[in-house]
């Protein structure tokens, strides 16, 4: 009889073990900032391929990053994702340095474009760099940016503090606002007032510019700073990073390695989340010749390292 119990009991311990093993196995935390339009059918394929259940919880467009940024912070002690995938770097670098994610890859991309409306602008006076946004050939009020405190706006006013130094910087940001540029929420905030002609132009990002292209809009896209003796434009990766204080999962592992792969950056691509790819031979029918776009000569890191002052200047600027 206690040889029995012994044995029913073992067998219990094994069916736990095994369970807990399943459970690792199939289920997935993964915080993300991108559009769940883009990264819902990647979950899905993922899903479909593994057996891995994925259980996304995504950003809202108008704090882009920002708000999922400060949720891992918050929950540093006791971590509930065990991934982070980030539609941009600045976060995703800070978060490292902070602890909250570890061993983070970079991987496709997005540029800053100014998206202009047709039928408001002629060509001969389109905007060629980013500060003829200041001049007074345009009027403030036909111009639009997202709120810079967050998302890719945040980024880009990162690499221009980085690219200028920080007076200049911040200046450009003071006559952002003492012109009348309209500050919106989000990045298809603007590209919806470009395309109803509420404003004749505004920053956005390659995505939302090529949705609207796509729909046969009466827009433009602009790459600003192009020329040799100009500092290019932003072009923008993804980031993908294990959350810290998570325990080791194989799970994890196996949807960085599927992210970054060649499959899924085709899939990327052709869903208009990303426009630039490491291998350009992956792409047959490419939106634009991405190799060819200039971008500015300034590494992650060195943007990363301006976050503090933007976030201080910005905010005294924009939120006070």
């Amino acid at each position: 009889m206690k040889k029995l119990t012994t044995l029913v009991l073992f067998g219990m311990v094994l069916i736990l073990l095994s369970a807990c093993s399943m459970t690792e196995k199939n289920e997935l935390v993964i915080y993300t900032s991108v559009d769940q339009i883009y990264s819902e059918p990647i979950f899905n394929l993922f899903e479909k391929e593994t057996g891995i259940k994925v259980k996304a919880v995504y950003d809202v467009e108008s704090q882009k990053t920002t708000g999922m940024a400060s949720r891992l912070e918050a929950e540093k002690s006791k971590p509930v994702a065990d991934l982070f995938w980030n539609g941009e770097f600045t976060k995703t670098i800070a978060l490292t340095e902070k602890g909250v994610l570890s061993d983070y890859i970079a991987f496709g991309g997005r540029a800053r474009v100014l998206l202009v409306n047709t039928e408001k602008i002629k060509p001969d006076d389109y905007p060629t760099t980013l500060t003829d946004l200041l001049s007074e050939k345009y009027q403030p009020s036909m111009i639009a940016i997202a709120r810079p405190m967050f998302g890719t706006t945040f980024s880009q006013a990162c690499a221009l503090y980085a690219q200028l130094g920080d007076e200049p910087g911040k200046i450009f940001f003071e006559q952002v606002k003492n012109r009348g540029i309209k500050i919106v929420e989000g990045n298809s905030v603007v590209r919806d007032m470009v395309v109803s002609g509420e404003v004749a132009m505004g920053l956005t990002d390659t995505d939302d510019a090529y949705d609207a292209i796509n729909k046969e809009k009466p827009v433009a896209i602009i790459f600003l700073d192009q020329k040799s003796d100009e500092m290019g434009t932003l072009i923008i990766p993804n980031t993908i990073a294990f959350v810290s204080g998570r325990p080791e999962s194989s799970s994890a592992k196996e949807f960085m390695d599927f992210i970054t792969s060649d499959k899924a950056a085709v899939l990327l691509y052709e869903s208009g989340w990303i426009d630039f790819v490491e291998k350009p031979e992956l792409i047959k029918n490419q939106r634009f010749d991405f190799s060819k776009v200039k971008g500015m000569k300034i590494s992650l890191e060195e943007i990363c390292e301006q976050q503090d002052v933007v976030v201080e200047d910005l905010t005294k600027l924009f939120m006070d």
